[in-house]
């Protein structure tokens, strides 16, 4: 860390408790003015003690622009077949299938993801997944890595959706000390509200062009068009 600056303002602490010493005021004056001396030189010896303070319990966070286009229209790319980012890719897979019906069912009934199905003629007895994450930004912070994903699970013609564990996250927020918010527009009283954006996990499914699907209670998909 650089101590050029904290000694500077410690010098400057020291060259105004010298300057309001000497007298160059008269005693109506020598009280306020010391009084606002020595408030500016509280101001900067807080100033100067902040950059001295370790800062290895902070944990520093990426904070992204909530408005990702790349996710807000990830489904909507998959459905028309345009490429997509990778890096919301979560997990791929690939299982055999003898049966002419493919099931598709959910472990859990209040469990909701979305699904988007491709008929690849180039497959034969054989169904590949590909879950894209979801993601989850509060007051702008990405906190997308933290959320896990759904699995999933093909025996006997059923491809059957897992829901991954819940999540839960406690969110703390602070604001600068009154010492700075004072010189900025910042109000230091105001509560800045909350604010978040989700969605849900895609699972993308390819399959044999002449596989037969049915979706069980609560699954619902779409096919590419």
């Amino acid at each position: 860390m650089n101590i050029l600056l904290p000694l500077l303002l410690l010098g400057t602490v020291f060259l105004i408790v010298q300057f309001v010493k000497k007298p160059y005021f008269t005693k109506s004056s020598t009280r306020s003015m010391r009084l606002l001396a020595g408030y500016v030189a509280l101001l900067l010896l807080g100033t100067a003690l902040f950059y001295l303070l370790p800062n290895k319990k902070y944990q520093t966070v990426d904070s992204i622009p909530v408005a990702d286009e790349s996710l807000e229209t990830l489904f909507e790319d998959l459905l028309e077949k345009r490429e997509v980012n990778q890096k919301h890719v979560r997990s791929r897979s690939s299982y055999s299938i003898e049966e002419k019906e493919l099931q598709l069912a959910l472990s859990s009934p209040d469990y909701y993801i979305s699904i988007i199905v491709e008929r690849d003629s180039r497959l034969k007895n054989r169904v590949e997944t590909t879950i894209y994450a979801s993601y989850l930004t509060v007051n702008d912070f990405d906190l997308s890595k933290e959320v896990p994903s759904p699995t999933v699970k093909l025996q006997n013609g059923t491809l059957t959706i897992m829901p991954p564990p819940m999540l839960e996250i406690e969110l703390k927020m602070i604001k600068k000390e009154f010492v700075y918010s004072q010189f900025t527009n910042e109000s230091w009283l105001e509560d800045d509200g909350f604010g978040s954006t989700h969605s849900g996990p895609i699972l993308y499914l390819k399959v044999p062009q002449d596989l037969e699907i049915k979706a069980q209670g609560g699954v619902y998909y779409e096919e590419v068009k």
